[in-house]
């Protein structure tokens, strides 16, 4: 059967006292014990503090997709909110409850909600489920009553009208089981001691406890047609125990399954609606799109298929063509086109008004379809999603933070695509602002459930890294890495040839043709590499220099010494920003790759040499032999006579044959490159982890729940 435990105790103002720690080793217990049985755990989205903390305890013993939110317009105290809120509140939480299709309800502590966002009612919407309830002590509702408190008063009668509703009490020991018989009048059937040795701690057990626990919520199950329980209607007699606190194409297998989706939304939840319709209207319309909003994280669309939210925010909006929109282009389209059965791709955007949107139009135009059949609808999630960052846009997901903590606590897990840590770890080659993006974004990654890198050598980086430097976590942070692909005509490549083209071939063939390909940036080795050259040139030597690559940042002076060369575009040649489909040509003409860069996150104009079978010489950088192994010629030094002897030698092995070769360098496809990133991302991780923390086991001093005892 499936049991939904509903553990506000564990959130509210009782998680201070031994009511919380209860809940939470309770609960514990019974998931570690369960057997075939399926525990889904209900969470009060109104105090969002307390979800990690229950999160993080569970981890290992409970997949987190089990752990599910709901929310509602806030504040709703029985105290000072409004009727009509806390009622729609407990509609909303029934209903979210059922939605969940338990075999029986229970319900952790029913005595909430006086003073703060607790919610606890039975039988708002039906009273088809069997609903269970853990009674830990009576309130003190004499004395409250004898200072002059009717609101108290209320409140606890209304709980008793709640109570009546239920199917059975669990008891956490003999005396709140007696105090019920004797002064509420409760059939002493209908009331089970579950934890019969508390009393003598000697010999107590939460195993022992759990499993009567579960054993009555089976009984309860059986039983759902027994009357409900009897309480008296008179008041009660004074009961104390501690004081309360205040083709199929791509395009197809993108398509129908939102359409689906979309069908269903329209009427699925309509009885809720109903319900709230029949209350006294809301004050406002604020209070309207409050609820709408609440309803929506609450009560999640119906789909048998769960979400690869992909961040393609930078290509969405304003593709540059630099490298990692390739790498965007490359694991988008092989995702599109096949992915397992139960998952739907969906790539999204951030906006500027701060909300997320599916990227259904950038979608669609991707696929070649038109574009105007779909609307960029605002993002809804659901627990099992999975959200992956796989553009990288700094700034706008350090202004997303908000948004990450919510997903992972609505129980959307949510990663990162970590294409290196150069910023960071050598903020002296960047501009400020991208340094300081780089930091924002690096915090908010540190922060997600894990990270995916493009190569060990960036893996090892960022383990260093979050040693040093990340945030104390309470649950583990995963860290894995993949190789990318690197067939270019799989990444969506750009097209187009300059008007020139032909003449620049033509110079390439002539003579031996050097080639980088790179932005120009501080860091890329362009400047020790060109004076290399210039010292081959005065020798009379006849060798091409080929760079291919934007502008980047900081490097005006030799930019300008790159247009002003006296061997500019006769054996210098600076092609910036040409296509995919010119770049091909250029490799094809190419006599050697030099990649020069004092760090990088993969190296993939390596493996595009290997492709063309045109042998490399590379910096010895970890990265660089990890691609590139034993099939590189490598060199060690940053002054121009390093690199120049490393081209010297390389030469005279060249006219020889003996230079090392490029063609058996390992490559892999975009299409294996996204089909183990895709297995690697969505395998669930059930190893049992400790949690982070020790809690106090002293009642008087806990602040959290405890953890289980066996």
């Amino acid at each position: 059967m499936r049991i939904v435990i509903d553990l506000q105790a564990a959130q509210s103002h009782n998680r201070f006292r031994e009511i919380g720690g209860y809940t939470m080793s309770l609960c514990e217990a019974m998931v570690r014990n369960c057997g075939e049985h399926e525990i889904v755990i209900a969470l009060n989205g109104l105090f969002p503090d307390t979800v990690e903390l229950i999160r993080a305890a569970l981890e290992g013993l409970l997949p987190q997709e089990n752990i599910r939110l709901w929310d509602a317009p806030a504040p709703v105290d029985f105290h000072s909110a409004p009727k009509w809120r806390r009622d729609v509140a407990e509609y909303i939480r029934e209903y979210s409850i059922a939605y969940l299709k338990p075999t029986v309800v229970l319900v952790c502590s029913l005595f909430e909600g006086f003073a703060d966002n607790a919610v606890t009612s039975i039988g708002r919407i039906s009273r088809d489920i069997p609903t269970a309830i853990i009674l830990h002590d009576l309130p003190p509702i004499e004395r409250a009553s004898n200072r002059g408190n009717p609101t108290m008063e209320r409140w606890y009668q209304n709980k008793l009208d709640h109570l009546r509703r239920a199917d059975v009490l669990l008891s956490v020991s003999e005396l709140p089981r007696q105090e019920a018989i004797r002064c509420l009048g409760v059939d002493q059937r209908s009331i089970v001691n579950i934890s019969a040795d508390r009393d003598s701690l000697r010999h107590f057990s939460w195993r022992t406890t759990a499993a009567r626990a579960i054993s009555t919520l089976e009984q309860c199950a059986r039983e759902k047609d027994k009357p409900r329980i009897t309480v008296s209607e008179g008041r009660p007699k004074p009961a104390y125990l501690s004081p309360l606190p205040p083709e199929r194409s791509c395009a197809a297998q993108y398509l129908e399954p939102i359409e689906q989706v979309n069908m269903w939304a329209a009427g699925g939840t309509r009885a809720l609606a109903a319900a709230i319709a029949g209350l006294e209207c809301p004050p406002d319309d604020r209070e309207l799109i409050d609820l709408s909003e609440a309803i929506a994280r609450s009560i999640p669309r119906c789909s048998k298929m769960r979400q690869l939210l992909v961040d393609v925010s930078g290509v969405a909006q304003h593709d540059n063509k630099t490298g990692i929109q390739r790498v965007v282009r490359g694991v988008l389209r092989e995702w599109l086109a096949g992915t397992p059965s139960k998952i739907r791709v969906e790539p999204v955007y951030s906006t500027v008004n701060g909300r997320y949107r599916y990227a259904r139009r950038f979608t669609l135009d991707f696929l070649s379809c038109p574009a105007d059949i779909l609307e960029d609808e605002p993002v809804e999630f659901r627990a099992g999603d999975v959200f992956i960052g796989l553009d990288y846009h700094a700034y706008g997901v350090a202004a997303q933070r908000g948004f990450y903590h919510q997903l992972r606590r609505y129980g959307v897990q949510v990663y990162f695509v970590v294409y290196d840590l150069l910023p960071v770890l050598m903020p002296r080659n960047f501009l400020d602002v991208v340094a300081q993006g780089h930091a924002l974004w690096l915090e908010v990654v540190a922060e997600s459930d894990g990270a995916f890198c493009i190569s060990k050598a960036v893996a090892d980086e960022l383990t260093a890294w979050m040693d040093a430097n990340g945030p104390k976590r309470k649950r583990p942070f995963k860290i894995e890495w993949f190789h990318l692909g690197a067939d270019i005509a799989a990444s969506m490549p750009t097209k187009g040839f300059p008007a020139n083209a032909g003449e620049i071939l033509d110079a390439l063939r002539i003579r031996p043709s050097f080639l980088m390909v790179s932005t120009i940036e501080p860091r890329k080795g362009h400047s020790q590499t060109l004076l290399a050259f210039e010292r081959f040139w005065r020798d009379g030597q006849e060798l091409n220099l080929v760079i291919v690559g934007r502008q980047g940042w900081s490097v005006e002076e030799l930019i300008q010494k790159l247009r002003s060369h006296p061997e500019f575009n006769k054996r210098l040649f600076w092609l910036e920003g040409i296509s995919d489909e010119y770049l091909e040509k250029i490799y094809s003409v190419s006599a050697c790759l030099i990649a020069a860069s004092d760090a990088e996150g993969f190296g993939l104009p390596l493996i595009e040499a290997a492709q063309h079978r045109v042998p490399v010489i590379a910096r010895d950088i970890p990265v660089f032999r990890e691609v590139a192994g034993e099939h590189a010629f490598y060199f060690i030094g940053k002054e121009p006579a390093a690199l120049a002897q490393a081209i010297t030698e390389w030469l005279a092995l060249y006219d020889k044959g003996e230079h090392p070769k490029s063609d058996a360098m390992p490559w892999i496809t975009w299409a294996q490159s996204a089909e183990r990133f895709l297995a690697s991302l969505l395998r669930q991780n059930l190893a049992t982890n400790a949690p982070c923390e020790n809690y106090d086991r002293d009642p008087r001093k806990r602040i959290r729940p405890p953890a289980a005892h066996h």
